[in-house]
């Protein structure tokens, strides 16, 4: 990642944090990881479908900007009906 991202964009900072650590199984680990976001933040979301609403909403009720990929057209007018009424 270092020679094709932060050498090419003047030192660009990559590190990462993972949640939950690579030693630990949780499922729910994407709560933590959304709590440490400021709000405003973007979250993308590549996770299996059926994992995809679950996560969007958590964030979208946090003030969070979210973008999912693969969803169901039916998924797209929850999420957008529902961070409008947030008027954020």
């Amino acid at each position: 990642m270092k020679n094709v991202i932060a050498d090419v964009y003047n030192g660009l900072d990559i590190s990462v944090e993972t949640y939950p650590p690579d030693d630990i199984i949780d499922p729910k680990s994407y709560m933590t990881a959304i709590d440490n976001f400021p709000k405003g933040s973007v979250v993308i979301i590549f996770t299996p479908d059926d994992t995809h609403f679950e996560i969007a909403l958590y964030a979208i009720k946090r003030g969070l900007h979210v973008l999912v990929f693969m969803l169901s057209h039916a998924s797209i007018i929850i999420y957008v009906t529902f961070g409008t009424s947030l008027n954020r």
